[in-house]
């Protein structure tokens, strides 16, 4: 049978190109077969998806995320649809890759774990309670934030945290500190379509949570000048 899928990791998510042309059951039976070859290679990890070449209705990526979740052990932290990252989304990893230093992490930082690097910091996966992230700046994390994140400890006040599922026991950024009172950890099995991608942020002297849209981000823009 003709090959009408192809699986391509990349640094931060596996890319799946789909044959525009095909069926979409043969579409399904070769992911299926692409997959069950993968398996043991891949083994247990968290990735984001970006399905690529072709548009796909939310229906047939479902079916498609629900076939890789079936038969692999891979847990799929997020979705790139139809080769395209969320515009709120983009413009966000853009101020990011345009401010300077960006280190990546994909996968679980659990209890114990801490990560730290000088510039901002971009995680592909969940950060478990107990688990530290230490940015020089800004802190975004492609999954479910339920342990502590300390943002700005060089750049200060101008850094931000962002999270699709925002629920931290404490966050700091620069001087300032908010503590969850009542953390809960956050269910992993939510989908994209569950998530409202949340950013924490100065504004005078507290610290704001908010979802992410135009007027949002024009007073993070004010409160920088």
């Amino acid at each position: 049978m003709k090959d009408v899928v192809t699986l391509k990791v990349k640094r931060d998510r596996l890319k799946i190109y789909l044959d525009p042309e095909a069926d979409f059951f043969q579409i399904k039976q070769n992911l299926l077969d692409k997959i069950t070859e993968v398996k043991n290679f891949v083994g247990k990890v968290k990735t984001a998806v970006e399905f690529a070449e072709r548009n796909i209705s939310d229906e047939e990526e479902d079916e498609l995320l629900n076939l890789i979740r079936e038969n692999s052990e891979m847990e799929i932290t997020y979705v790139f649809s139809n080769g395209e990252t969320d515009p709120k989304m983009k413009a966000v990893l853009n101020s990011l890759k345009g401010e300077g230093k960006v280190k990546f992490y994909k996968g679980i930082l659990r209890s114990g774990s801490l990560l730290e690097y000088d510039g901002s910091i971009i995680i592909f996966g969940d950060v478990n309670p107990g688990g530290i992230v230490k940015a020089g700046d800004s802190v975004i994390v492609l999954g479910h934030l339920n342990g502590t994140v300390y943002a700005g400890t060089e750049s200060g006040k101008d850094a931000f945290i962002g999270a699709l599922y925002m629920n931290p026991i404490q966050i700091k950024i620069g001087e300032y500190i908010a503590r969850n009172p009542n953390p809960q950890m956050e269910n992993n099995k939510k989908s994209k379509k569950d998530s409202k991608f949340e950013i924490a942020y100065v504004n005078g002297e507290n610290i704001f949570i908010e979802n992410y849209n135009k007027d949002m981000l024009e007073v993070m823009l004010e409160n920088d000048s």
